[in-house]
């Protein structure tokens, strides 16, 4: 397929955070970084760098992080290890150990106001001061490690899921806390297993909308024997308190977890002392302007794809109606063009949150509305033939105003 290089900014808002989507290309350095599925902690790049530190309160305690999540990072599992004498991992890492250790209050053994036994992502959000404005004033924390999704799953609403999700991270940055999100481990528990994935999927759109760091949980634990999961299946398991990383120790969940995490957190740490520039010099960005004429490239023999824009600053209008629906899209747009050699069976999530309506639309083969063959305002499982086909992101218009804004983008293959 030709892929574009240049066009107009369709769905871009370079001054807000999280509006993403231009021609980056294999090189992110002065743009956007689109994180990898295949490893662990997600680019930091120059441009990553800068994100961080622009976040990044002055008044915030360099020595404090918070944890806000369910109950995997309620645990004593979780984190509290690193408090009585750890295995040591390298240098700068047992000097990150060393400072969140001497913090007031001191980050590992603090019981979080943010972080709930059997909490879903909007429980830390509920009432006024919810629990996590109250642990941001608490606890002065400069970091915070996120991990919802595991108590999320079960209700399947991953539209509610990403709206709270973008709510949490733009709450912790208003404050100038620094949001270190991590995916969730897989489960073992019942049916609702199979929707981990596409939560994960979510996560790593909205880390890639702000710019944050994703540390990925998930990706390690499905390498454990039994994903790492204790005898319930949903929670992981410890082995020698959390903090034994020799080859056996790391057989367990909560090991892993607190590994690949002190290891995000130093690196955050090292971006905001000035000790290292950047992490990657370099980082695979996103083909296309998010046009018509030149819509943001999908490959679909290299899923999952996530991806984050703006139809508020978006100039495309081009469909009002629909042929697969009546109602009224005459808003802006965004476009995406799905790419594949052979047909693919694949699964198109969408979040959005308050007043912000914006709706699926795919199109096979063509770029009119007249071939319009699927459409919904949450999510598509949707055949598409081998070959070209396309998907607008469109804005509902309800009594004459157009419902623009910020949404989250996921597919996966099925």
């Amino acid at each position: 397929m030709d892929l574009p290089t240049a066009g107009v900014d369709a769905g871009i808002n370079p001054e807000r955070d999280g509006a993403l989507g231009d021609d980056a290309g294999p090189d992110s350095v002065g743009h956007a970084a689109r994180y990898p599925s295949d490893r662990t902690q997600s680019p930091i790049t120059p441009f990553v760098a800068e994100r961080i530190r622009s976040m990044a309160g002055a008044s915030r305690d360099p020595a404090v992080f918070a944890k806000v999540g369910d109950s995997i990072t309620v645990s004593n599992q979780f984190m509290y290890c690193f408090a009585n004498q750890p295995d040591s991992i390298n240098g700068d890492i047992d000097q990150t150990v060393a400072l969140f250790a001497s913090g007031s209050p001191a980050s590992f053994e603090r019981e979080s106001i943010a972080a709930g036994v059997g909490w879903s992502s909007g429980m830390v959000l509920a009432g006024t001061p919810s629990p996590l404005e109250r642990e941001i004033e608490a606890g002065n924390a400069s970091i915070a490690v996120v991990m919802y999704g595991t108590n999320d799953a079960e209700g399947g609403n991953l539209d509610t899921f990403g709206s709270n999700l973008l709510g949490i991270v733009d709450t912790l940055i208003a404050a100038g806390v620094v949001p270190v999100l991590s995916s969730i481990p897989p489960r073992d528990y019942n049916a609702n297993d199979v929707r981990v994935p596409f939560y994960n999927d979510m996560v790593r759109a909205l880390a890639e909308a702000r710019q944050i760091p994703l540390v990925d949980f998930h990706r390690e634990a499905a390498l454990l024997p039994g994903f790492g999961l204790g005898g319930d299946g949903l929670h992981p398991r410890g082995s020698g308190g959390g903090c034994d990383f020799s080859s056996q120790g790391l057989q367990a969940g909560y090991n892993t977890r607190n590994r690949i995490t002190i290891e995000a957190i130093d690196r955050v740490r090292r971006i905001l002392d000035s000790s290292q520039a950047e992490f990657d010099t370099e980082a695979p960005g996103w083909l296309g302007q998010g046009s018509k004429a030149e819509p943001i490239q999908v490959d679909l023999a290299a899923l999952p794809f996530t991806h984050s824009a703006d139809t508020s600053v978006s100039t495309e209008r081009h469909n009002q109606v629909y042929a697969c629906s009546p109602a009224n899209e005459g808003g802006a747009e965004v476009w995406y063009l799905l790419h594949s050699e052979q047909a693919t069976r694949v699964r198109i999530n969408i979040a959005d949150r308050g007043d912000v309506d914006v709706d699926l639309h795919v199109l096979a083969g063509a770029v009119d509305a007249s071939a319009c063959t699927a459409r919904d305002d949450r999510s598509l499982d949707v055949d598409l033939a081998a070959g070209d086909n396309y998907l607008v992101v469109d804005t509902y218009v309800s009594g004459g105003i157009e419902l623009a804004g910020e949404y989250l983008l996921t597919i996966r293959a099925l």
